[in-house]
């Protein structure tokens, strides 16, 4: 087991709390910056590990750019329909719920998709915790899957922030049907992999205007 020198231990201390939220740091990352024998302590310098943790700082924001702009692409059209079309175009008493699990794209998400979704007050939560207090909470109109989390479970890999030994396994119809037990078999549930389709697939469910 190799022992890291307190500078070290300084710094990725420092480096966690400056990552909003953590980046997750790759094994090749560790392996790029940190060349260790037994008894011995990296030979790598500092710096060599916060250049290869920024560069994927870096891809990671480049992606969730990439995902809000095919957001706005999905729901270009719809919103700039015209406003006499039927049905009305107004959800404002609506409330959604989605579960994602990107905090990131949540917060960004809980400000842009509203005004593509008629108005609709817009709930966002990243882990089952919350995701089941909100549920058994208030009574929500529709409840979006985020594709992120759709893509984990579609590849058959643990869902962030999933519970250690109860949903850590669980599949998309799982989720589903729990949800419909805290909600009832009536409620409204999108699921979809691809950021272009959240939109239309949101407004259907919702009974807005499509193009």
């Amino acid at each position: 087991m190799v022992s890291y020198p307190y500078p070290y231990i300084l710094f990725m201390r420092l480096l966690h709390r400056w990552l909003s939220p953590p980046v997750a740091i790759s094994a090749f990352s560790l392996r790029t910056a940190f060349s260790t024998t037994p008894g011995n302590y990296p030979s790598a310098s500092i710096p060599t590990l916060a250049l290869q943790i920024s560069k994927e700082a870096a891809g990671m924001s480049d992606s969730r750019d990439r995902m809000i702009r095919e957001i706005a692409d999905g729901g270009g059209e719809t919103n700039n329909a015209p406003p006499s079309s039927s049905p009305p175009d107004d959800a404002s008493n609506k409330l959604i719920l989605s579960r994602g699990c990107d905090p990131q794209m949540a917060s960004r998400a809980t400000s842009m998709l509203p005004p593509l979704l008629g108005g609709a007050r817009f709930h966002a939560v990243t882990d089952d915790n919350e995701f089941f207090r909100k549920l058994k909470e208030n009574k929500y109109d529709l409840i979006l899957f985020a594709p992120g989390m759709c893509r984990f479970s579609a590849a058959k890999q643990r869902v962030p922030g999933s519970i250690e030994g109860e949903t850590s396994a669980w599949s998309m119809e799982e989720y589903a049907e729990r949800v419909r037990e805290l909600q009832g078999d009536d409620v409204k549930i999108v699921s979809t992999t691809e950021e272009r389709l959240i939109v239309p697939l949101c407004r259907q469910a919702l009974g807005l205007l499509q193009t």
